[in-house]
């Protein structure tokens, strides 16, 4: 032992090139091999994230249009059931008449007969609403579940401004709504589907 040095047996001199997991040059830079860069002086070099490509404009989505009718059909079929059911429900259980449309001598239709192909008619109307929609503004599904609610609410509040018992009114407004609740909710999945499919 001289000095501060200390020699160990052998001679071994480091000679500033070891590499464990990374590279290791001389002269104190160190470089890691999980990306980052440690350079003398300690300081570290995080690497910087790679962003994310920007968003498309504002576009309308393309839409599988026989996918959406498709789908469009379903719903008026399964609107027009939901609204005999409501008036098998009203009339046939509880005893209480719902404000059908009358068919005032123009076909033989009766009150039930009507009331359901109006659901199912509805529900024709909306598929198309979603469709101009889709090819008009950049977000179809917000636009149409804002429209088909407010109309929806427009239907069950409508039977009150009617001269009629107030059951009647009740049971109309409550067989409105669901026939609504059912367009609502299932139209705006058909169009996601259908989006999504004329990618």
């Amino acid at each position: 032992m001289s000095g501060s040095m200390y020699d160990p047996p052998g001679g071994y001199e480091p000679r500033g090139n070891y590499q464990q997991g990374g590279n290791h040059p001389p002269g104190g830079e160190y470089q890691q091999g999980g990306g980052g860069d440690y350079q003398q002086g300690g300081s570290y070099q995080q690497p910087l994230p790679s962003r994310a490509p920007a968003p498309s404009s504002g576009e309308p989505p393309a839409v599988d249009t026989g996918r959406l009718w498709g789908g469009g059909l379903a719903t008026a079929v399964v609107a027009g059931l939901v609204a005999w059911l409501g008036v098998l429900v009203a009339e046939g259980i509880l005893n209480v008449e719902l404000l059908a449309p009358r068919s005032r001598g123009l076909t033989g239709a009766s009150g039930t007969a009507l009331y359901v192909i109006s659901a199912g008619t509805g529900a024709l109307i909306a598929t198309l609403i979603l469709q101009i929609l889709v090819s008009l503004t950049p977000r179809p599904l917000a636009y149409f579940s804002t429209i088909i609610g407010l109309i929806t609410a427009a239907f069950a509040i409508l039977p009150f401004t009617a001269e009629a018992p107030l059951s009647t009114q009740i049971a109309t407004g409550l067989a409105n709504l669901c026939v609504g609740l059912v367009i609502l909710t299932m139209l705006p999945k058909v169009g996601y589907t259908a989006i999504r499919s004329a990618k």
